[in-house]
């Protein structure tokens, strides 16, 4: 209640680690820990991370091209189906994005690159693209199973954002990393980091 009230509030930073700490160490959930430390690290939307290609990573600039997604779409016959656009859910202008990589972003790509050297795509699932359906899913399975809230794979980007601001990031760089077409999108995610739930230092701590 009261003035926040409405305003969607980012992990606190003992869920977070809970959570990683719970994948990596799972027998059964284990080899999620790279696409999850990846979309905590980068603040990718879910459409976005599924639909990066390796054509698009640039280890050498540590930098990732991001102009694709994977989105949900109906058949003829009203079934849902995945497929890939060439665009990101901003559009061409403001979506396209050349985007830097951290020191722990470029650790995981090339543990996922020694792991899947073939792929077309970064992040599979039984050899196939994954989707959000299938990730939502596993996400559910983990937080109950690490003692977590529930959260899904908007929540970690709205984490990732946020902390972007909690670190002193400039609301001009954060709006182009995140791909937002309008500036108050951005904003959001600034009030939301001055409620007081995140320590500064973790975005460094796990992705600097």
């Amino acid at each position: 209640a009261g003035k926040n009230k409405g305003i969607r509030h980012a992990l606190t930073v003992e869920q977070q680690r809970a959570f990683i700490n719970y994948v990596e160490n799972s027998l059964t959930f284990y080899h999620w820990a790279p696409f999850f430390k990846f979309l905590l690290g980068t603040g990718c939307r879910i459409g976005e991370a599924i639909g990066i290609r390796w054509e698009d990573v640039d280890f050498e600039k540590r930098t990732m091209y991001i102009h694709r997604e994977i989105v949900r779409r109906k058949d003829e016959d009203g079934h849902d189906i995945f497929v890939c656009v060439n665009h990101t859910k901003s559009g061409l202008k403001e979506g396209n994005r050349l985007q830097p990589l951290s020191d722990k972003a470029i650790s995981v790509l090339k543990a996922q690159h020694k792991a899947n050297p073939f792929g077309e795509y970064v992040f599979l699932y039984k050899n196939a693209p994954l989707i959000s359906n299938t990730i939502n899913h596993h996400l559910m399975r983990i937080c109950e199973r690490a003692g977590v809230p529930y959260m899904s794979s908007h929540k970690i980007r709205f984490w990732s954002v946020t902390n972007m601001y909690a670190n002193g990031m400039q609301a001009a760089d954060i709006q182009r990393m995140a791909g937002h077409s309008d500036p108050a999108t951005t904003d959001h995610y600034k009030r939301v980091s001055r409620l007081g739930s995140i320590d500064t230092d973790s975005w460094n701590e796990m992705f600097g």
